[in-house]
């Protein structure tokens, strides 16, 4: 059926003039539709004798039924156009995309004819250029479509030699006509490489053209690219090929959209992954690709890919849509190639190009043809691709090794869970010290039983390590971005009361975005352990309470995703801006930069840009591999102790009950108190509030003794491990005058938090001993506390209590810092020795970095080995191999107690007395009243533990006791000697 249009301008009214012809076949019908046009004539000839002519007034659309004759219908009509962004007509340039000439109800062969401006060039689909003195310009398209496209303008036009009968053109505005070499090149170089792929180009040229608009279309015979977008020096080597491609697919076959549409994916992944391919970034674009899917796909959004048609960035759920067209249909072809292998694929492809070609197809389609070409049954395979919302989510479960001699095996069930599992091909990498290997494994069931036969023990297995298919991820593949925040995931914008102003963009982009706003002041527990967050501003406390003062570049707007420390699902975005202004200019353009980490603009335009690293593939660690230390490396002791003399601070790293730990702590204090002098011992057994007397005691001027000094310092309160463990090192600085400092806080302000999982339940006095800024985020921090807890009874008490466990060993981490940090300021010259658990002396996540934060520090961490933890410069600076020693077994008197109260106060009565134990042989009873040990007067628990440290089973001690009725008791001094009740 030939349609012929014709069409003109009045460029001041900004009206199109155009002019329909259709000749209609005998025994055919059609219809037009006007849409907003104004026909102003209608007249059908047809085989009455006078023709038929239409009220144009009463017509939006007409239907012409079929008749034994030909039928003409011949329309005038007018189109104003006051402004848009598909249609325009302007002096500058004209563009009509959507209903501009009445609109066919099926294919129809197109002649145009265009009176355009003078000195403008127009184009359409054709099968030949006009000339460029021509006018009015004639098209003819001889392949058969229902909808054309203009485009006219001053264009410059320069072309190039494909092959023989095929050139490219560009058509560009003088302006970046500059561009034109290049961009044909780049075409010339698509299209042969595309031929030799798939088959001959469909058409007699390929036209770049140059539009007001950014745009970025590809139509049959051209492709038209918005003047922004055309300058953009990647378009030419990327978004141009996925234009050309369309040549081929979606135009040269067109889509079947009764079955969803395959051409955005095929070209994809064709086209625009390919060229990452090219560059060796096949994998990190999967996996980009994948994280964009999460980030805007949940179960509450997902469609079937089978009901994907089109991808405007206008339409409800944009990026969502367009993830599941782009991305899943891309993966789908991979996934497909990787199955039946490039050959078969490429084969594949070619063929159904050549079956399709001036046709419509659909996915039923492309599965039969991969499905003979590959001669496998596809049905399963693309039926869950296209009609499941769900993907699938693995999980490995009882790996076991078994090193049979000459015999290793690794064994392990993978588990779907999903609903129904999916039919899949898993790649599965297994590695070793001296070597690596791949393995394919078909899987179809809800749980597979996988077994490897391997040459040595594994160190690692990897499952998808390439990215393979599309797949839920783990959580320490995940990477934080900033999609996941322009996404569909819920968010929460928390902003500092005074930078309300300052960040007024932010707020309205927030409340563009559907985002939960709330102040520093207002956020809670359950928002800060469990929401993804945006945290703009230095001053900002919720920031500072989870990553402490961050550095930031002093210019522009700079924007960082990071991983939330109190959530592994979730992640925190901050938001750094110089100037206001800056910000809105910033913001409508962060939806292309999702795929980043860190952005950082200066003037609007991108500075710098950066992805975070994370673990690639479903990964799982089944040893680590040997460490080794030459022989020859072994120091001794007096050089280390001459290498750190010259630090200030050095942490000797303990387990609380090792006893070669607390060895090592004395010898490297009175190692560096000989040989340097000005030193001080900080210690974590004692909160800063025991300051005044520690300082009493270790003077010696106010004649404190040492039970005085356990009870005062409430030793056992806070601390309450054996004190013999420290004995020695307190005596050695009290005999010295060495200072010695608590580092730790009150511990009723940790357990608040650690319950609560915030500061929330504080009080005000409380908050002011916290330092503001705490970091959380320092790397492997959150992660090996979680393995921590979940190591203790209360593990199991979710992501809240995890949450607050973090928060509570951080505030301890951070304290100790904040004391360290401050006695180095107010005492430059004198080196620190800091008493502290292993963990918190970590040189990559303990204090050492929090202290460095706060002061420019030499510092030095120290630790024995240990059967817990492999040596590693992450955790010290140095390791000391020591015998192991043990301290001699506590004394006990061997009763039991039982605590009551009078008009006196609280005492300790005896209730019952070990057969096993000296207690009874030395005149204790039940019913005695205990009034003191050792001289230490005993009204508590407490104070039975002060008046025994430092003892050991074999001491005698000196009882006194009560005994008797009240008004009749009587006063006995006993002595007992101390058992071990271990060694009965």
């Amino acid at each position: 059926m030939l349609y012929e249009l014709a069409i003109s301008f009045d460029l001041e009214a900004r009206q199109l003039i155009g002019t329909a012809h259709l000749k209609i076949p005998p025994q055919r019908s059609i219809t037009l539709y006007f849409n907003d046009l104004q026909p102003t004539g209608i007249l059908l000839q047809h085989s009455s004798a006078a023709p038929t002519i239409f009220s144009p007034e009463k017509v939006s659309q007409i239907t012409i039924n079929p008749e034994n004759r030909s039928q003409e219908l011949f329309i005038s009509y007018n189109k104003t156009v006051q402004g848009g962004f598909d249609n325009f007509i302007t002096s500058k340039g004209i563009t009509l995309l959507n209903n501009w000439f009445p609109q066919p109800s099926e294919k129809v062969i197109f002649q145009l004819e265009a009176n355009v401006p003078q000195g403008f060039t127009a184009l359409t689909e054709s099968d030949h250029l006009p000339g460029k003195t021509q006018n009015p310009k004639r098209f003819t398209f001889s392949k058969a479509v229902q909808n054309i496209h203009f485009t006219a303008a001053p264009f410059i036009i320069d072309e190039r030699e494909v092959r023989r009968g095929l050139k490219v053109y560009t058509y560009l505005f003088p302006e970046e006509q500059q561009l034109a070499d290049e961009y044909l090149e780049a075409a010339k170089k698509f299209i042969l490489r595309y031929e030799e792929m798939i088959g001959p180009y469909p058409y007699n040229h390929f036209v770049i053209a140059e539009n007001m608009q950014p745009t970025g279309y590809g139509m049959p015979t051209f492709t038209l690219l918005g003047k922004q977008v055309i300058r953009l020096p990647f378009i030419k080597d990327t978004s141009l090929g996925h234009e050309i491609l369309h040549s081929w697919f979606g135009n040269g076959i067109e889509v079947d959209y009764a079955q969803g549409n395959w051409s955005e994916g095929l070209t994809s992944y064709l086209a625009d992954w390919l060229y990452r391919s090219d560059q060796g970034e096949d994998t990190a674009n999967r996996k980009e690709q994948i994280l964009k899917y999460h980030s805007y796909v949940n179960e509450d959004n997902a469609i079937p890919l089978a009901s994907f048609t089109s991808a405007h960035h206008s339409q409800p759920m944009a990026q969502a849509v367009r993830s599941i067209g782009y991305i899943k249909g891309a993966m789908l072809f991979h996934e497909l190639r990787a199955l039946i292998g490039e050959e078969n694929f490429t084969r594949g492809i070619q063929e159904f190009y050549q079956q399709f070609l001036d046709n419509r197809a659909g996915w039923q389609d492309i599965e039969n043809v991969f499905s003979v070409i590959s001669g496998r049954n596809l049905e399963r395979f693309f039926n869950e691709r296209l009609n499941r919302t769900d993907i699938p989510n693995l999980q490995m479960m009882n790996i076991k090794v078994d090193n049979s001699p000459g015999n290793t095996t690794l064994s392990f069930t993978l588990r779907q869970r999903t609903d129904s599992p999916y039919q899949l091909r898993i790649p599965i990498q297994v590695e070793s010290i001296n070597w690596s290997g791949r393995f394919i494994r078909e899987i179809s069931a809800e749980e597979e039983e996988i077994e490897l036969p391997l040459r040595s023990p594994p160190t690692r297995i990897i499952i998808d390590p390439d990215y393979g298919f599309l797949r839920e991820l783990t959580e320490d593949e995940m990477i934080p971005t900033l999609a996941h925040f322009l996404g569909s995931r819920q968010v929460l914008l928390v902003i500092h009361p005074g930078d309300k102003d300052h960040f007024g963009g932010l707020v309205n982009f927030a409340i563009k975005n559907s985002w939960e706003i709330k102040t520093t002041e207002e956020v809670s527990a359950a928002d800060l352990n469990s929401k993804n967050l945006v945290l703009p501003g230095r001053n900002n406390e919720t920031s500072l309470s989870l990553f402490g003062p961050l550095s930031q570049p002093d210019s522009g707007v700079s924007l960082q995703s990071r991983n939330h420390p109190l959530s592994k699902t979730n992640f925190v975005l901050q938001v750094f801006s110089v100037d206001s202004e800056e910000l809105k200019m910033v913001l409508p353009r962060l939806r292309h930069y999702g795929k980043y980490s860190f952005l950082h603009f200066v003037e609007g335009k991108i500075a710098a840009k950066s992805i975070a690293s994370a673990q690639a593939g479903y990964s799982v660690d089944l040893a680590a591999d040997p460490k080794v230390l030459p022989a020859r490396q072994l120091t001794p002791f007096a050089e280390i102790a001459k290498s750190i003399s010259k630090a200030d601070v050095v942490y000797l790293g303990e387990s609380h009950t090792s006893m070669k730990d607390h060895h090592l702590q004395f010898l490297v204090i009175e190692k560096l108190f000989h040989d340097r002098g000005k030193i001080a011992i900080g210690m974590e057994m004692f909160p800063a509030s025991s300051q005044k007397v520690l300082d009493e005691y270790i003077s010696g001027n106010s004649g404190m003794d040492e039970q005085e000094f356990l009870k005062a310092s409430r030793y056992f309160q806070v601390w309450g491990y054996d004190y013999r463990y420290y004995k020695r090192i307190l005596d050695f600085a009290k005999s010295q005058r060495i200072p010695v400092v608590g580092l730790n806080i009150e511990r009723e302000v940790v357990s608040s938090v650690y319950k609560h999982g915030s500061t929330a339940k504080l009080t005000e006095k409380q908050k002011k001993l916290l330092p503001k800024e705490r970091d959380l985020s320092l790397p492997g921090y959150a992660e090996r506390l979680q393995a921590i807890h979940g190591l203790h009874p209360h593990g199991g008490s979710g992501q809240a209590g995890l949450s607050g466990f973090i928060q509570a060993q951080a505030i301890w981490d951070e304290v100790m810092a904040a004391n360290i940090a401050s006695y180095l300021q107010n005492n430059p010259q004198t080196t620190m020795l800091v008493l502290a658990g292993r963990e918190h002396a970590r040189k990559d996540s303990g204090i050492p970095p929090r202290v460095q934060r706060r002061h420019n520090a030499i510092q030095y961490v120290l630790m024995t080995e240990s059967e817990q933890q492999i040596p590693s410069p992450e955790l010290a600076d140095f390791f000391f191999y020591m015998e192991e020693q043990k301290l001699p077994p506590a004394g006990r008197i061997g009763v039991g107690i039982e605590e009551k109260q009078d008009d006196r106060g609280p005492f300790l009565e005896v209730s019952s007395i070990s057969k096993e134990s000296n207690a009874r042989k030395s005149g204790l009873r039940s019913g005695d009243r205990i009034l003191s040990i050792r001289g230490f007067s005993i009204a508590t628990m407490e104070d039975i533990r002060v008046a025994l440290a430092g003892t050991k089973a074999g001491d005698k001690v000196a009882v006194s006791i009560l005994r008797g009725l009240p008004g009749t008791a009587k006063e006995k001094n006993l002595v007992v000697e101390l058992f071990d009740p271990s060694g009965v």
